[in-house]
């Protein structure tokens, strides 16, 4: 081989090294994009995931002091048997509230729940195009 033949080889031999590195370096670029993206979602989706535990929290604390107003305005009741009959009847009340709002609460954590999980997947998505 002449000398220009072994120039000409040891350049494509550092061409490819080159090539190499830079294919390196734009994998763990975008690597680190997307698990950036990733950590990004999974941050703001517990954010929606704690403020529905905040409201529906509040609102078990909301929903349950109504049917315990409900059951005391009962009791304040003078005559006997009216009594019994309001305290039945609050009673029943309270309890259709308590269920309501058990329910209520519920679903406020289960649509943050697939919020959240909407968001995650959106993310791992963008990320997966991303590479």
């Amino acid at each position: 081989q002449s000398a220009k033949e072994l120039v000409k080889e040891e350049i494509k031999e550092k061409i490819e090294e080159v090539k190499e590195e830079v294919k390196k370096e734009v994998k763990k670029n975008v690597k680190e994009q997307a698990d950036k993206i990733i950590k990004e979602a999974e941050k703001q989706a517990a954010q929606v995931k704690a403020q529905a535990r905040s409201l529906a929290a509040k609102t078990r604390k909301e929903g349950y002091a109504q049917a315990k107003k409900l059951e005391d305005e009962a009791n304040k009741t003078k005559n006997p048997l009216e009594k019994i009959a309001a305290k039945a009847a609050a009673k029943i009340a309270a309890d259709k509230l308590r269920k309501e709002t058990d329910k209520k609460a519920n679903q406020l954590v289960s649509t943050a729940d697939k919020k959240a999980q909407g968001i995650i997947a959106a993310a791992k998505a963008k990320a997966a195009a991303l590479q």
